[in-house]
């Protein structure tokens, strides 16, 4: 083995089940665990300890140097839209975007060969499926069993003793690796975990990121997608709460190119210094959480965009952190953390996700499942599963969480004045107001060293609580899932999916008749817009 692979490790679940028991079947959710590697041509494998560098960070999850990080780099960005940095990327060349086209991108979440199976960052070309076997992801223990599927193998065992595998997964992943890594490292000889298992490393799934942060976007401002959606597709339509990947995405998509169509003529009207409360809310979704959770998978990944994707990994942790979003408040510290740890301390592997970006993906698990579930049936038995998968291979109340950051703050925000000096915001060229809410003289922005302090204040207590919260969950808590590893709604998943799957074939040809009445549209839209312009 002469390269570096990557590894997805994932649960797979029969979903056929039928949920009640009737006179012939009895249901019984069958659970597996599923490890795929994945060859990165052209690459070498990378050393865990390189020049007495080791690859775990000693300190775990640094607090300290993300707030370091935040402070010289970053929280300056964040005071600015998405839309803006991607703007500034554009300008220097930095970003491609003619690589990809919107059907493509309106796909992203669909995992037919048919429609993706030429895409180099999807191709299933030199993926292997180490193994596949009924096992439940939930526990510590769980994950030290899982883990063994790759140890047990010789040619991997021997690969692992001096060389990292990366594991992307999910956040009982996230959790469970570390945990055990964890445990190697504080107990040191005293643990009855084996050697075998330190240089497992997990790195955050970005099709998890971009999935978790687009549903939370319009879960909380679900009454505005609402809207939308039966602007689109009818009065009569329903939306459900938590609505399938493929729809989160087009209707993010549909606000996003409406928001590009006006966003300049919205602008000039309102100017760079009007705070209305209302305004300000529908600026940070239009500009700065749509772009950002549609493009950190499907551009800013896909396109191997090392530095803007590290960017926008940090951006997103601060819609988590207003949001409240449990798991992903923390996730991408861990992976933000390990980054600046290697880029400081020259550790090679930083280099090789920034090379080979792209292969850093849990697309493949994804692709597996999708494959296991169209070959298999709710009558199908465990073995039968098994030996499948190896042949296949605003008129409301709103929370904070809604609001732009300022709102998170410890600072009580003004409708009109200098966040800062308190005194009356007036000419355009002398005031802005950032994409947080906060709204500042350029001269008072500027003596606070270019960058929000109250939002930096804000980051950096949201980065050491977190930080500490999940070291302490690593070394101290329980080692089974609690009540507080689950996501928001993941008892309720399959929440009107019955509905969803019953509606689409109508949304279809409620959607054709939209397009068709093009024309219709395109004035009303007009007439609108001029109303705006006549306020």
């Amino acid at each position: 083995m002469d390269c570096l692979y990557t590894f997805n490790l994932d649960d797979y679940y029969s979903i056929h089940e039928i949920r009640r028991p009737n006179d012939t079947f009895l249901s019984s959710t069958k659970h597996f665990a599923t490890c795929t590697a994945k060859k990165v041509n052209f690459s070498t494998p990378i050393l865990a300890n390189y020049n007495n560098v080791p690859l775990f960070n000693p300190v775990n999850i640094d607090a300290n140097n993300l707030c370091k990080n935040l402070k010289q780099i970053y929280s300056s960005l964040f005071d600015r839209s998405y839309n803006y940095s991607k703007s500034q990327w554009i300008s220097y060349s930095t970003l491609e975007l003619d690589k990809f086209e919107s059907i493509d991108n309106l796909t992203i979440h669909l995992y037919e060969d048919a429609i993706l199976e030429y895409k180099e960052e999807r191709s299933m070309k030199d993926l292997q499926l180490v193994d596949f076997k009924e096992l439940e992801l939930y526990s510590f223990n769980n994950y030290a069993d899982a883990l063994k599927m790759i140890i047990n193998i010789p040619s991997l065992n021997n690969y692992l003793n001096q060389n990292v595998i990366s594991i992307i997964t999910d956040w009982p992943g996230q959790l469970f690796i570390r945990k055990i890594i964890t445990y190697l490292k504080i107990q040191q000889s005293a643990t009855n975990i084996s050697q075998d298992y330190k240089n497992f490393h997990p790195i955050i799934g970005p099709l998890h990121v971009a999935l978790n942060s687009k549903e939370t976007a319009l879960i909380i401002n679900y009454e505005f997608f609402k809207q939308l959606f039966h602007f689109v597709f009818g009065e009569k339509k329903k939306l459900a709460k938590k609505p399938k990947p493929w729809r989160i995405n087009l209707l993010l998509e549909l606000a996003h190119k409406a928001w590009q169509k006006i966003k300049k003529i919205i602008l000039e009207k309102f100017g760079p210094y009007y705070e209305d409360t209302e305004y300000r809310m529908a600026i940070d979704l239009l500009d700065n959480i749509i772009p950002a959770t549609l493009d950190i998978y499907a551009v800013l990944f896909r396109s191997g965009s090392y530095m803007e994707y590290i960017e926008t990994i940090f951006r997103i942790w601060t819609f988590a952190l207003k949001w409240s979003r449990k798991n992903y408040n923390k996730a991408p510290l861990a992976f933000l953390s390990d980054i600046f740890y290697w880029t400081d301390n020259n550790h090679p592997f930083n280099e090789s996700i920034k090379s080979f970006l792209v292969h850093f993906n849990n697309y493949y698990i994804e692709n597996v499942h999708s494959r296991i579930r169209a070959y298999t049936t709710k009558y199908s038995t465990t073995d039968e599963i098994i030996r499948e998968a190896f042949v296949i291979a605003l008129d409301i109340t709103v929370s904070t969480k809604q609001l732009p950051c300022r709102y998170s703050t410890k600072k009580i925000p003004s409708l009109i004045n200098c966040d800062l000096c308190d005194t009356l915001l007036q000419n355009q060229y002398e005031a802005e107001v950032l994409i947080c809410g906060h709204g500042y003289h350029i001269i008072c922005y500027n003596a606070m060293e270019g960058r929000c302090k109250y939002c930096y204040d804000y980051y950096e207590t949201g980065i050491k609580n977190n930080v500490k919260s999940f070291i302490n969950r690593l070394e101290k808590e329980a080692n089974i899932l609690t009540e507080d590893d689950i996501d928001i709604d993941e008892d309720n998943e399959n929440e009107n999916n019955n509905n969803n799957n019953n509606n689409e074939d109508d949304e279809v040809e409620n959607l054709n008749l939209v397009l068709s009445e093009k024309d219709k549209i395109e004035q009303e839209f007009t007439d609108k817009l001029v109303n705006v312009l006549n306020w």
